[in-house]
């Protein structure tokens, strides 16, 4: 069959235009399946993150709370002396206080060294009964005499029990027991973070959490937090507690479903802790994706070959069809991508309707303003410096940016700055990015000590060596400041743990707010102690700046009788600060200010001890 010219020309465009779009689309399609796989990855790192958070946080909570019993005045004497109605006394405050805190906490006993339960705090008229041959965890603390915590299956109750050994003048005279339900993993985890699970335990009876209990393999249902109870059962048949499924249901939801196993102090699983993340919504943006992307690429084909076709007709036609085409492309970029063009010092000539709905601002607002219009006020002018130094010499810049709405709230976006060139010359650049909000509110969680909302230590561990570097890099001082409440336990004893977390939060607070710079930082370290990063142009000046951290705790006016000095609370501090070439490592500026704070504590508190003074 003879075609023409035309006809054979349009011909060989579709097959272009056609291969063309299905590598595209092929690419895209494999560049979005590995971003939902990589979301999947990343949920379940957070997952399994907060799942041994967890664990650890109980983990030391109650060995701290044992210590605090054993502690209170006529304890150790009572259980020594054999006193049992003395001993449930003395210990009954701090057994109610820890059973309203912890709804799964079970049982709070004292073991005597021959394997005898002298007192069951949850259970008093039960007690003589000698449990050190049934149970391995009692005859192991006997033995060892040192700190025991973990899971053990007793008359087939799985629990997770800490032992802490007493010693009255030197002597082992026994050991005292905490037991937690194992799902207080499951309620931690649902409670603070949302996120629905189940536990199944190893050959253990039905117990009455679930009126039909579920089995799978060796493994019984024991407890769970799940809004659908039908998930469990929309595993495949082979499930053995895979790591990392995903699992659909008839109502078209996915599901990923993360499987950890939970082992006894022996090291044996004992139980697997099941989470569920609903996935549904990554799913369908993916399939919407695709979808949409065909779409475009089937339109832009149609609009390609009616162009060509025109155009061999008409050139003037086809010139007005493609400015059509164009500017349809380009109210398509400016409804759905974030992007605006800058010149070359960064003035705003045109931005995308899709980028005004995030930030909040209009086309006439941003337009004619300098990019850092929008710029959230902790991006120091440093940070900008960089940017450009950066487009200077390599010409783009890559990174991630914290912006400020017109309402006063934040977002974060990855932004790519890429150079817009015209005729071989550089006459600004585009700036193209995509929302990452989410990802970094995740991000900040795990850096956030979840009662001050304030960095905690895990972010301090990170951020402290990388600011000695920068100042050993740049110059200038970097100060360390340390500080701890004074008599911060006598205060929570005299008015309440409650009482006691509104004032660390309301010191968190001020030492936040004292702030100047976007890189300065302060930290809950841990209990009553904070610590501050930031930088000055001297050592009198920093000493200055500490003082001023002191005396806005002082202005808080809290009261604190039991503070013998003021009346008020206050705290004790121990500054270090060096300049960039004398800078130590994180681990030696910690020691120093940490003894800077011991003297301050020494001397009389509510102090700032430094080289200085």
């Amino acid at each position: 069959m003879n075609l023409s010219v035309k006809n054979k020309t349009l011909l060989f465009t579709v097959l272009v235009i056609f291969v063309f779009a299905s590598i595209i689309l092929g690419l895209i399609y494999v560049k979005q399946k590995d971003t939902l796989i990589e979301t999947q990855k990343e949920y379940f790192e957070n997952v399994k993150y907060l799942y041994s958070k967890v664990k650890s946080k109980h983990e030391n909570f109650y060995i701290n709370w044992s210590l605090l019993n054993l502690e209170s005045m006529g304890i150790k004497e009572a259980f020594y002396n054999q006193n049992r109605e003395e001993l449930y006394k003395l210990s009954h405050t701090i057994w109610n206080t820890l059973q309203k805190e912890n709804k799964d906490l079970a049982l709070m006993s004292f073991h005597m060294p021959d394997g005898t339960v002298f007192l069951r705090m949850h259970d008093i008229d039960n007690f003589g009964d000698n449990v050190s041959n049934s149970r391995t965890m009692v005859r192991k603390v006997h033995i060892k005499k040192n700190v025991l915590f973990g899971f053990e299956s007793f008359s087939n109750n799985l629990a997770y029990r800490i032992f802490q050994p007493i010693f009255y003048k030197e002597k082992y005279i026994g050991a005292l027991e905490f037991g937690l339900r194992p799902d207080y993993i499951l309620n931690d985890v649902n409670y603070y973070h949302k996120v629905d699970g189940a536990l199944f335990v190893k050959n253990t009876e039905q117990n009455g959490f679930l009126k039909k209990t579920s089995k799978i393999n060796d493994f019984v249902l024991q407890y769970n937090v799940l809004l659908n109870e039908k998930l469990l059962t929309y595993f495949p048949e082979n499930y053995n507690f895979e790591s990392f499924i995903n699992i659909n249901t008839p109502d078209g939801d996915t599901w990923s479903v993360y499987s950890f196993d939970l082992k006894d102090f022996n090291n044996d699983v004992a139980a697997k802790v099941i989470f569920f993340k609903d996935i549904t919504n990554d799913i369908l943006e993916f399939k919407n994706s695709i979808i949409n992307l065909t779409i475009i690429l089937m339109i832009l084909t149609v609009i390609v070959f009616v162009v060509v076709n025109i155009g061999f007709n008409s050139s003037i036609r086809n010139l007005e069809r493609k400015y059509i085409d164009v500017s349809a492309y380009k109210n398509m970029v400016d409804e759905n991508v974030l992007i605006y063009s800058i010149d070359l010092n960064g003035i705003i000539l045109d931005v995308s309707d899709a980028f005004c709905r995030i930030c909040g601002f209009s086309q006439k607002e941003l337009i004619g303003k300098s990019f850092e219009v929008f710029a959230h006020p902790e991006l120091s002018k440093e940070f900008f410096t960089k940017i450009w130094e950066s487009l200077k010499y390599k010409k783009t810049w890559t990174g991630d940016v914290k912006n400020l709405k017109n309402n006063g709230k934040y977002y974060w976006t990855h932004v790519n700055i890429q150079p817009r060139l015209r005729e071989n010359l550089l006459v600004g650049y585009d700036v193209i990015m995509h929302d990452i909000t989410d990802k970094k509110i995740n991000e900040e969680l795990l850096v956030t000590d979840g009662l001050t909302h304030i960095y905690n230590r895990r972010y301090f561990n990170d951020i402290f060596p990388r600011m000695i570097k920068s100042a050993q890099r740049d110059g200038g001082y970097l100060s360390f400041l340390i500080l701890d409440v004074d008599n911060f336990k006598l205060y929570n004893d005299t008015y309440g743990h409650q009482a006691g977390d509104k004032a660390l939060i309301a010191v968190a607070n001020v030492l936040n707010e004292s702030l100047n710079r976007g890189d300065d930082f302060c930290f809950r370290l841990g209990g009553e102690e904070f610590g501050v990063l930031y930088k000055s142009s001297n050592e009198e000046d920093a000493y200055l700046f500490a003082q001023k951290f002191r005396k806005n705790i002082m202005a808080l006016n809290i009261q604190h009788e039991k503070n013998e000095n003021e009346g008020v609370l206050t705290a004790s501090f121990g500054l270090v600060s060096l300049k960039g070439d004398e800078l130590l490592s994180n681990d030696e500026m910690y020691k120093i200010a940490d003894e800077y704070l011991y003297r301050a504590k020494k001397e009389g508190r509510n102090r700032v001890v430094s080289k200085l003074v």
